[in-house]
């Protein structure tokens, strides 16, 4: 959903992230629970192998974006 978006888009803001995920989550996490499982879940996609997003913001005031594919040579 969230590389999708940003694809559309070409990127994603913490508050448009938030805008787009919030009501996803279970009623069960209070506010600040969503949050913490939101920046996990950026976190994952940041830290996998692959590393597909890259943010071009500050740690503060972050934006994301899709990272170029390198092309292989066969």
């Amino acid at each position: 959903m969230v590389l999708k978006y940003i694809n559309d888009f070409g990127s994603i803001t913490k508050k448009d992230l938030d805008e787009l995920l919030m009501d996803k989550l279970p009623d069960s996490l209070n506010e600040e629970q969503k949050k913490r499982k939101i920046r996990y879940l950026v976190n994952e996609i940041l830290n996998k192998k692959e590393q597909k997003i890259k943010n071009i913001g500050t740690t503060r005031y972050s934006i994301w974006t899709l990272k170029k594919q390198k092309l292989s040579r066969s």
